[in-house]
């Protein structure tokens, strides 16, 4: 999942990526009955757009056109104000270079197919410090949303779930939604 947070009214946070065929990609969506294997945030960290997201070893920069081929892609924008993104900026900044979490994982996906009760269990084997993908999102949307999935640990938020919460904030809109993304940002 894209979110990129932007003052620019035509943007705004952006979107969700469906690796369709990672086998990593199918395992994460199956355990987690999910259509997204991935999130990531889209912000401009001073020298133009970019991806910030947790993939192993940890939270890192990508090239903004990294996904620009995968199999499906699903753009969701958000406006935010100047405030809100100045926030997000510095939330993402602060988390480049976080320790990758597998075990944020597992308790997301715990949470997904059992609950609160059994993703509590699971929580005790929480690495803290360490984020996924999802984290990385919920970290940075609640700089601009603070009751962005309010009552969930950010170990529990997964890509689907992250993706459910963006489509109902104030003024969502999916503006792509495509089989294979071919443009660019």
């Amino acid at each position: 999942m894209f979110i990129s947070p932007s003052y620019h009214p035509a943007s705004g946070w952006q979107g969700i990526v469906n690796t369709m065929y990672w086998l990593l990609a199918w395992i994460v969506r199956l355990v987690t009955q999910s259509m997204f294997a991935h999130a990531a945030v889209i912000i401009d960290l001073g020298e133009g757009e970019t991806i910030v997201e947790a993939i192993y070893p940890q939270v890192c920069v990508s090239p903004v056109d990294k996904y620009d081929y995968e199999a499906v892609v699903t753009v969701v924008t958000v406006p935010v104000t100047t405030e809100q993104y100045t926030k997000a900026v510095a939330m993402a900044r602060s988390l480049v270079g976080h320790l990758y979490g597998l075990d944020d994982c597992l308790i997301g996906a715990i949470h997904d197919l059992l609950g609160d009760e059994a993703a509590n269990i699971v929580k005790q084997i929480d690495a803290k410090g360490t984020v996924d993908c999802s984290a990385v999102v919920a970290l940075i949307i609640r700089c601009a949303f603070p009751d962005f999935m309010a009552g969930h640990a950010t170990a529990e938020v997964t890509p689907q779930g992250a993706y459910e919460e963006i489509i109902t904030l104030p003024g969502a809109e999916i503006v792509e939604s495509s089989a294979v993304r071919r443009w660019r940002w």
